[in-house]
């Protein structure tokens, strides 16, 4: 598709060349699958033409065409194609005109751009959580023969799956906590409380990585006394989120009393009640996140919905159906929709999400050009290259996984401690394009909780898709949750089994460029032997290895 541009702007020229301007501009556009650089049209006679808008990523540097025309030909006003009506002429950079004599055609010859266009904006994330799970499975039913038919984990679950489903139908990222029947952590002591406390701050802890705009928890409720029956929902009254927390249970009440009474069961109202109302004997309902044990809280607004009784029969024949099931992830759906729109229109809706723009390149014309370290499952290099860092006093960023911060927390710590930056490389470094977009939310967030545990650092705003696999989804969940979408001009191919220290030395010195983004990998030997000397080329050539949040500051 590249090859397409110059035949664009030659049909171009050919078809709109026209009148005179003393300083004549135009706009460059090339093929969808490249990027697009927009230039300022003032020409009386631009007529738009209907094609996608462009958008360049904020501070990126436009290139200045230079066109060599025929001698003779009128100085022109450029009639190329532009962006749709919607585009309005910006003042950007002004390209230059060489009237070359003999020049048979119209070429055009600036470097292409390394931009992309702006994705559609994600709504907020939603952090769903399925009650209990694992070796702990909530409450129970039995039948008349005593046998277990109804596990409250596996319900939870089941509400859970149906309740993401219906947000991700209307564009909300999810982050479902347990998407399966486990526990987060896994714990020696006997202690069903110091048990419940860690697995609960495990859970918080990975909602608040999420960067979650609610956090919402699924139970179904239990007493000794089988008569009892009905609908509660629950909020932390404690803290500076209250009044959000008992704003959002309201809303979760009113829909689920509604949808299951569409349903044809209505119901006794058991009200929306206070932690405390059930938590004494904990000091605070651990869950929400308000419990002094706790030694995080949560970052968002939360509630806990407990619809029906499995302790109660009626309201336990009626959780075997499928479709008193549906009705309470409608009804938890509905609820969650109206305190989102309550919230914004009260100003208290704070997204995370950033440009989906995805970087390639950096900013140019000050000779500066990022380190990029991509650590994965293996450490063996990281020693030596922190070493040759430190030796020069340069500070690089290094995208962590998940798995590779549980596998090395000190050298993790080192990182941190040495002044280096880090981002987001999922937690198992899957293909992130082969998953659905909760498993993809799950990566991040979960990369992002293990890091924070380790260094209480973040790793927003900069998140690299392993294996490069990204496309247009990826690149918007991530977004969603806080992150911009970080790829690379130069790739140092160390990752190869067959490269060696001369080559990565070699090509890096030979594909070097302001701006640059370079990746390398802390597994590479390669890398680690190239490393001294290679740094103290680039340097002698002129260049300052810095940080991505350097290299693209302001």
């Amino acid at each position: 598709m590249r090859y397409l541009w110059p035949f664009l702007l030659l049909l171009s020229l050919t078809l709109g060349l026209a009148g005179c301007s003393p300083t004549p501009t135009a706009t460059f556009h090339v093929p969808s699958s490249t990027p697009t650089a927009t230039f300022q049209v003032p020409s009386s006679t631009f007529t738009p033409a209907a094609m996608p808008t462009p958008t360049v990523a904020p501070n990126t540097p436009l290139p200045t065409p230079t066109w060599n025309l025929e001698p003779g030909t009128p100085t022109p006003t450029a009639m190329f194609q532009v962006p749709s009506s919607t585009f309005t002429p910006q003042a950007t950079s002004t390209p230059t005109w060489n009237l070359k004599p003999g020049t048979p055609t119209a070429t055009a010859v600036p470097p292409l751009p390394v931009l992309s266009r702006e994705m559609e904006i994600m709504k907020p994330v939603i952090a769903i959580n399925p009650g209990h799970g694992g070796a702990d499975p909530g409450a129970s039913h039995q039948d008349s023969t005593g046998k277990t038919d109804l596990v409250e984990k596996d319900l939870n679950l089941q509400v859970g799956r149906k309740l993401a489903d219906l947000l991700e139908a209307d564009g909300y990222p999810v982050l479902l906590i347990r998407d399966d029947d486990y526990s987060l952590v896994t714990i020696a002591s006997r202690d069903q409380i110091t048990r419940t406390y860690n697995e609960g701050q495990a859970r918080v802890d990975l909602a608040n990585a999420s960067g979650a705009a609610v956090y919402v928890h699924l139970h179904f409720n239990s007493w000794t006394d089988k008569n009892l029956r009905g609908t509660s929902v629950y909020y932390a009254d404690a803290g500076p989120l209250a009044a959000q927390n008992r704003k959002l249970a309201g809303f979760l009440h009113a829909g689920l009393l509604a949808r299951l009474r569409e349903s044809g069961y209505d119901p006794p109202d058991l009200g929306v009640l206070d932690d405390l109302t059930i938590g004494r004997s904990y000091g605070r309902l651990f869950a929400l996140g308000g419990n002094t044990r706790l030694t995080r809280g949560l970052d968002m607004p939360t509630a806990l919905g407990e619809p029906l009784f499995l302790s109660n029969e009626q309201e336990a024949a009626l959780l075997k159906k499928d479709s008193t099931l549906q009705a309470v992830a409608q009804g938890y759906y509905d609820g969650i929709v109206q305190y989102l729109k309550w919230a914004e229109a009260e100003g208290l809706l704070i997204s995370r999400h950033v440009s989906a723009a995805e970087i390639e390149r950096g900013r140019t014309g000050q000779r500066k050009l990022a380190l990029t370290f991509d650590a994965g499952a293996d450490a063996q290099a990281l020693p030596a290259i922190l070493e040759a860092l430190r030796a020069r006093h340069l500070r690089a960023t290094f995208f962590l996984t998940g798995q590779f911060v549980r596998s090395f927390p000190d050298l993790v710590r080192r990182i941190v401690a040495e002044g280096h930056e880090l981002g987001n490389h999922s937690d198992t470094h899957p293909d992130l394009t082969t998953l659905p977009d909760r498993q993809v939310v799950a990566e991040l967030a979960r990369a992002e909780a293990a890091v924070m545990a380790v260094t209480s650092q973040t790793t927003r705003p900069w998140f690299r898709p392993p294996l490069g696999a990204r496309d247009e989804r990826i690149r918007n969940l991530a977004a969603a949750m806080g992150y911009r979408t970080v790829y690379w001009t130069l790739d140092s191919t160390d990752w190869r089994a067959e490269v060696t220290a001369a080559i990565v030395r070699q090509r890096v010195r030979q594909y070097a460029s302001d701006g640059a983004i370079i990746v390398f990998h802390t597994s590479s030997q390669a890398t680690a032997e190239a490393l001294p000397s290679l740094l103290d080329d680039l340097i002698a050539a002129g260049y300052r290895p810095v940080t991505l949040s350097e290299l693209l500051a302001n």
